[in-house]
């Protein structure tokens, strides 16, 4: 019983954070997202990297380049995309508020390597994905890896013909 003690006062002592969320239906995620497009990292980045847009499904996108996040959680997954990563991405538009607006300026501040994403944010060309585990499938040589049981990502999801996935899209 001491022991037991002891042992639950010391894991007490840490804080233990962590974020939860729900992923979307594919029905949700396909109806109620701003834009679906396939695009190409054009920078590296963990929270948010610019990307270029090859191809767009749904919705309309006024920029060539633009900047993607939501695909890491600070508490994990922490998902790092890299130059010339290719995914089929479930756009939301990134609205910020004036309040949103004025911690980035500040953010600027201490780091001047954030300027393009804020001027980004600015000018309505940032847009984040529906969360950490899903709204983001990777493409490689034709192929694009999903699961259409659920969207939320998994180590062992198959990857699928892009064409084939495309048609769904469209359907």
């Amino acid at each position: 019983t001491i022991i037991l003690t002891i042992l639950l006062l010391t894991f007490s002592t840490f804080k233990v954070k962590a974020d939860s969320w729900i992923d979307p239906t594919w029905k949700k995620m396909i109806a109620e997202s701003d834009a679906v497009a396939l695009i190409e990292y054009v920078s590296n980045g963990d929270f948010r990297a610019q990307a270029k847009i090859l191809k767009t499904y749904k919705g309309k996108i006024s920029s060539e380049l633009i900047w993607v996040s939501g695909f890491s959680n600070r508490y994990g997954p922490i998902d790092k995309m890299n130059i010339g990563d290719k995914f089929i991405v479930f756009l939301n538009k990134n609205k910020p508020s004036k309040k949103n607006i004025e911690y980035w300026n500040e953010q600027i501040k201490e780091d001047e390597e954030l300027v393009p994403y804020v001027n980004s944010l600015k000018k309505g060309n940032a847009y984040y994905v529906w969360s950490p585990t899903s709204g983001d499938l990777k493409v490689k040589k034709g192929k694009v890896q999903y699961d259409l049981l659920q969207t939320s990502y998994y180590n062992n999801q198959s990857f699928h013909s892009l064409v084939e996935f495309e048609t769904f899209l469209q359907a």
